[in-house]
């Protein structure tokens, strides 16, 4: 096979596979960080709810956060469908959003 000067070089990345990428990290890092957030508000006041001191919760939760945050940045590379993990993620953060606003009405 002979090769000329006018021949290009094949391109090392495809757009896809950066949008693929960018599409992970995006609900990898930021969705991931408001379901974490919202699942850590929700809990805060359920503890809370449920007799346990106010400082005693949040350091739980806090706790419990950073362990769910850091399971959803893993799952969002591990996911075979990038629209899975999208709607996961959004449901998830939808659920405890909404959870979190009655709960906070009550209390």
């Amino acid at each position: 096979m002979k090769f000329s000067a006018n021949t290009k070089p094949a391109s090392r990345f495809s757009w896809i596979a950066i949008f693929k990428i960018a599409a992970r990290l995006v609900a990898g890092i930021g969705i991931g960080y408001a379901g974490c957030a919202a699942i850590v508000a929700f809990l805060t006041l359920a503890f809370v709810g449920l007799g346990m001191e106010r400082s005693e919760a949040v350091v739980l939760t806090s706790t419990i956060g950073f362990v769910l945050y850091t399971a959803q940045l893993v799952w969002a590379f591990s996911v075979a469908s990038i629209a899975r993990l999208w709607a996961y993620s959004l449901a998830v953060t939808g659920v405890f959003l909404v959870a979190y606003f009655f709960l906070s009405k009550m209390y």
